[in-house]
């Protein structure tokens, strides 16, 4: 059964861990027949050795009521359950608004809105890409201050955004955000940055920067630039030496991977 925020201690072995984004459960999901149950199932199977799993966030896709919202995490929690690893979350657009009801449920629930954990020299760090105000900047910045082989940061929406279909930062205020993050995590020596929203899996270095988008464990596909895939799947992420590498394995869907 999985467990949320489990405490994790520091070394210098190799570490393995998953990654998926983007489930869009709603209120009448189905449970048994969602692309992330066969994610779930896959993990169990084929990575014994990951650590844990990373959900990059829009766990669902209901957020303006509160009632829908609640039912769409219960069947979230359902089959997340059944994974044999501990998971961390981070919020994502359709996870947060400004409704306190809907915030409140999402904490109860999943669980803090940022925090960090060391594992295996490796720092981390889990943001929450809604609210990227003044105060969580500033937590940023003293939490890349630790002393770490590797670090890693995990946000919903990319601080390099590849797709032209869904707008990443649309607003004045919002574009404001990425140049201050890559700012940031250029000047801390970050090594890498994991992220969902778009819906897709893409890979690329940016400067010293790997950014590795994975949104493909449920919402509906966008077409990938070139070199990346359109397809549901998830990532599993190894870490050795301040070296990362990351496979992308593909999930199967029939006609709904068409769309």
């Amino acid at each position: 059964m999985a467990t949320l925020l489990p405490h994790l201690s520091g070394s210098d072995k190799p570490l393995e861990f998953v990654v998926f984004g983007d489930c869009h459960f709603n209120d009448i999901d189905n449970p048994d027949s969602t692309i992330l149950k066969k994610i779930v199932e896959e993990i169990n199977r084929k990575n014994p050795d990951a650590e844990f799993a990373v959900n990059l966030g829009d766990i669902v896709v209901v957020e303006k009521n509160p009632v829908a919202y609640d039912k769409a995490i219960e069947n979230y929690l359902k089959v997340i359950k059944n994974l044999k690893i501990p998971v961390y979350h981070v919020p994502g657009n359709h996870d947060m608004t400004n409704n306190e009801q809907i915030r409140k449920i999402y904490e109860n629930k999943i669980g803090p809105l940022y925090y960090s954990v060391k594992k295996n020299n490796t720092l981390l760090i889990f943001l929450n890409s809604e609210c990227l105000d003044e105060s969580q900047i500033k937590w940023l910045r003293n939490q890349l201050e630790k002393p770490a082989k590797t670090k890693i940061v995990f946000i919903h929406k990319p601080v390099f955004p590849v797709s032209p279909v869904i707008p990443v930062y649309s607003n004045a205020s919002d574009i404001k955000i990425p140049t201050q993050l890559r700012k940031i995590l250029e000047e801390k020596n970050v090594d890498a940055v994991v992220s969902g929203h778009e819906h897709l899996f893409y890979m690329r270095k940016y400067g010293k920067i790997l950014q590795v988008i994975s949104g493909g464990a449920g919402a509906w596909l966008l077409p990938a630039p070139e070199g990346g895939k359109s397809m549901f799947h998830y990532c599993i992420v190894r870490v050795e030496d301040k070296k990362i590498s990351v496979e992308a394995n593909r999930i199967n869907n029939g006609d709904k991977e068409k769309r």
